[in-house]
């Protein structure tokens, strides 16, 4: 599994792609993922949006962790956008320290989608979790610029969620593509 950028949408299919480096935002689950279905179309890949398990595994630093609170550091400004440092508003990524897998932007930012149904975690700890097949809300990872919550919000840790119809202002979707064996 290979974690790639983050990636703007626009519903004008013309304008979808953004440079690396872009931060854009998104609107509902369903419409991130229809651009996700549409770049798989362009591209013959197959582009996905990355479980809660890759999220956190990712964001956490993967077989390279050190164990920060925030993703790549146990200093928030170090590697993160929040509400006080970010003037209320989106940055481009790569304008923090990256965590130990070279990803950016994973603590804070712009909230990120991933592919499960949100539910209550088990007590009994699990090796890459799957979420359940339907719900209520799809599962957001971290927090925004714009988000006033504390500090927990930009951990790795944070976990939400958002009616996948629901436009959830600013977030985003960092794709996930599976690598060949």
């Amino acid at each position: 599994m290979k974690l790639l950028f983050r990636i703007g949408y626009n519903t004008a299919w013309g304008e979808s792609l953004y440079l690396l480096g872009s931060v854009k935002e998104l609107g509902e689950w369903n419409e991130s993922k229809a651009f996700i279905d549409k770049l798989n179309d362009i591209t013959g890949e197959e582009f996905r949006f990355p479980t809660e398990a890759e999220w956190e595994f990712a964001a956490r630093g993967g077989i390279k962790s050190e164990g920060f609170f925030f993703s790549g550091s146990n200093n928030e400004d170090e590697v993160a956008w929040y509400a006080p440092n970010s003037g209320s508003r989106l940055h481009s990524v790569r304008m923090k320290k990256p965590n130990e897998l070279g990803l950016y932007d994973m603590s804070g930012n712009c909230p990120e989608w991933c592919s499960d149904w949100y539910a209550p975690y088990g007590a009994a700890a699990q090796t890459d979790p799957v979420g359940p097949v339907s719900g209520e809300g799809k599962v957001i990872r971290s927090r925004g610029s714009m988000d006033n919550g504390d500090l927990s919000s930009i951990s790795v840790y944070f976990r939400d969620k958002s009616p996948d119809k629901a436009n959830t202002m600013h977030s985003t979707v960092r794709l996930a593509l599976t690598a060949e064996e």
